[in-house]
């Protein structure tokens, strides 16, 4: 959990692949991770007398949940197939796979412990979700990032279901790598250690 500078709260929803915004005003959306099979998970949990509605869905999206048959068999499927899964793209198609930690960057952006994925991601203030460090290599079967112990530059390093990221404040970033039972730093250059 971690705030940015205007008192949005941030959190990883490790059990629904996504990471959650829940504004000053007290809104939650989605920022990160597959929203359409977040919106189910919303208004079962979120919803009514515990908080606000929540409300992530872009107008076209809110009118294929109204109407499904706007929605076509190739995005479906796509949504369908893709759940849970590594996918660096725009914050909106960037898909998590147990995301825990999240930490504020000096940079504005937003750094998360993809933990089912052993790797670090970061959403940037541009809108995009990019793998930091470790394994975002997979194969079309696995689609999901390599676990292992590698220090190294960015994608060539390896980690083990990473729990928890803190950003210090000239950029690094200090990780819990859970299961190698180590701290490592990803330094401002990209370096692993």
């Amino acid at each position: 959990i971690c705030f940015d500078p205007n008192g949005n709260v941030f959190v990883g929803d490790e059990e629904n692949n996504a990471v959650r915004m829940i504004s000053s005003q007290g809104d939650v959306r989605t920022i990160v991770g597959l929203r359409e099979a977040q919106r189910a998970a919303d208004e079962r949990n979120l919803s009514g007398s515990y908080g606000k509605r929540v409300s992530h869905l872009s107008p076209e999206e809110e009118a294929a949940r109204n109407n499904p048959s706007l929605l076509s068999e190739e995005a479906y499927n796509n949504i369908r197939e893709s759940f849970g899964y590594l996918i660096n793209d725009v914050r909106e198609k960037s898909l998590v796979n147990g995301p825990r930690g999240v930490a504020w960057t000096p940079d504005h952006s937003l750094v998360i412990a993809d933990s089912y994925n052993h790797c670090v991601r970061k959403l940037c203030p541009d809108g995009m979700v990019v793998t930091l460090a470790g394994s975002h290599e997979r194969t079309e079967e696995e689609r999901r990032g390599h676990p292992g112990f590698l220090d190294g530059k960015g994608t060539h390093a390896r980690f083990y279901s990473p729990s928890d990221v803190a950003v210090s404040p000239r950029g690094n970033i200090v990780v819990a790598d859970t299961t190698n039972n180590a701290i490592r730093k990803v330094a401002v250059d990209g370096m692993i250690a």
